[in-house]
């Protein structure tokens, strides 16, 4: 079966936009019968992933563009959803590509790091992740099956 493209859009990258980005895609993953599991791990990744961009990619000023596509691949072994993003924020730090661990957790509350888990839940939540830079532009590819 061909993969059925489930969004395909650009929009400003700001936080308002990625949340109405996100509830469009939750609609199209449910009308699609994507299980409760894989819909959530799919929503988190994108989320942390969008989020990243507005945050530090456009410093939250909305001037930047985000490309998004999202393509279901129904096969009768394994589905799968890849998400591909396109942004023209700065280039992505390695060391948020090569992995990511879980921050400490064994410290008080008030003295945990706010910030450090997105790459974390990416890195744990996606099977495959893929990265390019290319004519000034930050291009994300990530693939959750189920």
């Amino acid at each position: 079966m061909s993969p059925q493209t489930l969004i395909d859009c650009a929009f400003p990258g700001t936080f308002a936009h990625v949340s109405d980005h996100l509830k469009k895609l939750r609609v199209e993953l449910e009308r699609n019968a994507v299980e409760p599991e894989p819909k959530d791990d799919i929503l988190i990744v994108l989320a942390e992933l969008l989020n990243n961009i507005v945050e530090h990619g456009y410093c939250a000023s909305g001037k930047g563009n985000i490309h998004l596509t999202v393509h279901a691949h129904k096969r009768p072994d394994k589905n799968a959803v890849y998400i591909r993003t396109v942004d023209q924020g700065p280039p992505v730090p390695t060391d948020a590509l090569i992995g990511a661990s879980l921050p400490s957790l064994t410290k008080d509350i008030q003295d945990m790091p706010e910030g450090g888990f997105g790459w974390f839940m990416i890195h744990t939540l996606a099977d495959s992740i893929n990265y390019e830079r290319i004519d000034d532009e930050n291009r994300f590819t990530f693939c959750v099956g189920f």
